[in-house]
């Protein structure tokens, strides 16, 4: 395959996933679900006809190289299992054909395209074109990010909601003390933590330094989300997020002084470093923790200041209002929230005003769907099935749409449900695989070239952070989504540099 042709390939494939990005981010506001779902058919058939290609094309490579396919038993292990893992969720569709056929076909189809065209895209050698790639999402998505939140936190000052249906809402929710702006709070502080890690990635990178200005603002912008989100799973994994990226951060400033101290280091002199080393990192681990704890820990304190602003902005504009009879905010408009209500405010989140007490929350959807494995402990019930019957086993009419609208909130026990015991133990084997390989890359980083690829720990930080969120969400596997989309982008591209960093290896002991 020639350059030209790679580079090709390349741009419809970069053009296929920013139609998906599109689509998901119009999908999370919900008011315009319908547009995206005319348009899914076609979208989801093109890319049906991309990996059709990819593979087909791999096949013409090899017959005319003879070469062996990227796609190969022995290199792809971890696609193997997720290959079995596809299959297994295949026949528990076929065996719970009494419930929704088509909804867990089209689920099977989004976990194709994530697994086939998204973490296993396009095989190509050209870095370039992937490094050029990576940055322009990042630019879009701080961007994005920057003016919708912007945006949120307006809606969060002026007071502003807007109730879209029975579960969503745009602006701030005085009524559960979370603001939503454009999309659920979880969903939106997960994509603020994805904006973080893009802006920390031009910060490390960026030459301009209008540029880091910029992303140490969008910075502050998503901080102040997250923390009006009052998304607990985001916390939690920002708070993984920092403490991995602090560390490697850290941990590369010693390095740095002890090569201005010591020279550059030559490769057999790897070992002379191994106790200054274990010594640097240990340091970076202590402080990265405290830093991390200090960060998240600052959200309960500025979280009561930031919740008293609608109050006080309510109470100028009533002030002036009074003094020269104006009418800044229609408050009869149905779009700004009352002064009563306003004051009612309070720095907690209320769990009440959800209208879904602890007896049908997500605790009872778990056990729910594990209650479901009595008569099909091996293969499931299908992902379908266990929205149909756990759904069918709440009672409250809240719990029923938060279920229809966002599955059990577990994608580990979703696992289990629609594909059992055999498809919990598959995914686990890959996830050990595919984690096995990465920690191996960031090994062979520690003792070839002794500091850490901070890129990749920011990638890498963030798919820890995912995980950690997706405990209590379903959004990485059942669903098309910004999430999935970017966790399995993610994944692929550490995948692809946990090979590289194999044949650097060998590189590196042939020459010693």
């Amino acid at each position: 395959m020639n350059v030209k042709t790679t580079f090709s390939k390349f741009k419809i494939y970069s053009l296929y996933f920013w139609i998906l990005l599109f689509c998901s981010l119009l999908n999370e506001a919900h008011d315009y679900a319908f547009i995206v779902s005319t348009i899914n058919v076609v979208v989801f058939s093109f890319g049906m006809l991309l990996v059709i290609n990819k593979f087909t094309s791999a096949e013409t490579s090899v017959y005319e190289q003879n070469k062996k396919r990227r796609l190969s038993f022995s290199e792809d292990k971890e696609l193997i299992v997720l290959t079995v893992f596809w299959c297994l969720n295949l026949l528990s569709v076929f065996l719970n054909h009494q419930y929704n056929t088509g909804a867990n076909l089209q689920t099977l189809m989004y976990m194709f395209l994530q697994f086939y065209l998204i973490y296993d895209r396009i095989g190509t050698n050209n870095l370039e074109h992937k490094k050029s790639f990576f940055k322009k999402l990042g630019a879009f998505l701080v961007v994005f990010t920057m003016t919708v939140n912007i945006l949120s936190l307006i809606m969060f000052i002026l007071g502003i909601r807007i109730q879209v249906n029975q579960v969503y809402v745009i602006g701030f929710d005085n009524t559960s003390n979370r603001l939503w702006g454009f999309f659920n709070p979880n969903a939106g502080a997960a994509l603020a933590i994805i904006s973080i890690a893009f802006s920390l990635y031009f910060i490390a990178y960026a030459d301009r330094k209008t540029a880091k200005v910029i992303n140490v603002v969008n910075i502050v912008i998503q901080y102040f989300y997250i923390v009006l989100s009052h998304s607990r799973s985001a916390l939690i994994g920002l708070a993984v997020f920092i403490f991995f990226v602090i560390l490697a951060a850290l941990y590369n400033l010693q390095i740095k002084i002890m090569r201005q101290k010591l020279g550059e280091f030559e490769k057999r002199d790897q070992n002379r470093l191994s106790g200054d080393k274990t010594k640097a990192f240990a340091i970076s681990t202590a402080l990265s923790i405290c830093l991390s704890v200090l960060i998240i820990s600052s959200t309960v304190f500025v979280r009561p200041y930031l919740m008293r602003i609608p109050v006080d902005t309510d109470s100028a504009f009533e002030i002036i209002d009074n003094s020269l009879n104006l009418r800044i905010k229609n408050k009869n408009s149905g779009i700004f929230i009352g002064s009563d209500a306003l004051k009612k405010i309070s720095p907690e989140r209320s769990t009440a005003a959800q209208l879904i007490d602890p007896s049908r929350g997500r605790i009872l959807f778990w056990l729910e769907t594990i209650k479901l494995l009595n008569d099909k402990p091996l293969v499931g019930v299908s992902y379908s099935g266990v929205i149909e019957e756990v759904t069918a086993a709440v009672e409250s009419p809240t719990a029923k749409a938060e279920i229809q609208a966002g599955g059990i909130h577990s994608s580990l026990i979703s696992i289990v449900g629609a594909s059992g015991l055999l498809g919990l133990i598959v995914f686990m084997i890959y996830f050990f695989l595919q984690n096995l390989s990465i920690i191996k890359m960031f090994y062979l980083q520690y003792t070839l070239k002794h500091s850490l690829n901070l890129s990749m720990i920011i990638i890498y930080a963030l798919v820890i952070a995912f995980i950690i969120i997706d405990l209590v969400e379903t959004r990485l596997l059942y669903t098309m989504n910004f999430m999935s989309l970017f966790f399995w982008f993610f994944m692929g591209i550490l995948q692809d540099l946990s090979k590289e960093s194999m044949k650097e290896e060998l590189n590196f002991n042939s020459v010693l």
